[in-house]
């Protein structure tokens, strides 16, 4: 382990930096797990797969918008006495913001 520590930080392996030595590194691991147990290889993979997938995929982008669009507490029924401007007279009146654009999904 000493030895390997001196050639890799003292940079003995001429024309490869340190990160595609790093990347070797991984590539000799994956292909050594693949060889030992590929069923657990497989599994690790498609767990890496669904943690970096949603960060990736489109639909984020449009599933944040319906989240903000969505209010989180949901208006409670009041009776209108006729004083209050900021109630809508009836729970179905548009009130907010424009949701044409979730229709045209």
């Amino acid at each position: 382990a000493l030895l390997w520590y001196i050639t890799v930080s003292r940079g003995v392996f001429t024309g490869w930096s340190r990160d595609s030595f790093r990347v070797s590194l991984v590539g000799r691991f994956v292909k050594n797990a693949w060889n030992k147990e590929p069923v657990i290889t497989v599994s690790c993979g498609i767990g890496l797969l669904a943690c970096a997938l949603p960060a990736l995929s489109p639909l984020t982008k449009y599933t944040g918008m319906m989240n903000q669009a969505v209010p989180y507490n949901y208006p409670v029924p009041v009776r209108d006495d006729g004083n209050m401007p900021d109630v809508p007279a009836h729970p179905c009146d548009p009130q907010g913001r424009n949701l044409d654009w979730l229709k045209n999904l």
